[in-house]
């Protein structure tokens, strides 16, 4: 399903980003791959466990409204990881505008900030529509989709879950899984 040709445009156009925030003249420019995670606790246990033929074996694990949501942003330039953790509310256009809050209290001179997104609908919604008319130093660049490959936060996200384990109860996971994001965003690509 994944369009090659716009892969690749999008691959040129990261790197023309690249080139024009490193000239002399260029504003002050971070540039973030932004996607959402949502791991749910317990889940990797139904598929590690072998009982005897007529033997039962009750197993209890999270539900899909037992999990973490984390909206996060990896910055490729300065190897920084940012994450929005929700546990209650769903990520929707006001969280997201909650995170590039977020983002724009901790880079105040920044005055260029591009943001590399997937097409979740959230980042379509009027609240967001709103808030980046108003603050015109944000820009969404859309990632072609189908497309994880391209998108450097997704591999954050693959090592978050080969290294955090999902066998632990949701408090000490999440931990975990904070502790494998910290140390991902310090190796670098």
């Amino acid at each position: 399903k994944a369009d090659p040709d716009k892969q690749h445009a999008f691959v040129k156009r990261v790197a023309r980003h690249k080139g024009e925030a490193k000239r002399p003249d260029a504003p002050r420019t971070r540039r973030y791959y932004v996607d959402a995670c949502h791991p749910i606790w317990g889940l990797d246990l139904v598929y590690c466990c072998w009982l005897l033929v007529g033997q039962r074996f009750l197993v209890g694990m999270g539900s899909g409204r037992k999990r973490l949501n984390i909206l996060g942003g990896y910055c490729p330039d300065a190897h920084e990881y940012i994450d929005y953790r929700l546990t209650r509310d769903n990520i929707n256009g006001a969280q997201f505008v909650n995170f590039l809050r977020l983002l724009r209290s901790l880079h105040p001179q920044t005055e260029k900030v591009i943001l590399y997104v997937d097409g979740a609908r959230y980042y379509d919604s009027p609240v967001v529509k709103e808030w980046l008319k108003r603050h015109p130093e944000f820009h969404l660049s859309r990632i072609p989709a189908y497309s994880p490959n391209v998108n450097l936060i997704e591999r954050m996200w693959k090592f978050m879950r080969q290294k955090a384990g999902t066998v632990e109860a949701r408090d000490a996971q999440s931990n975990r899984m904070l502790e494998a994001l910290a140390l991902e965003a310090s190796l670098d690509f």
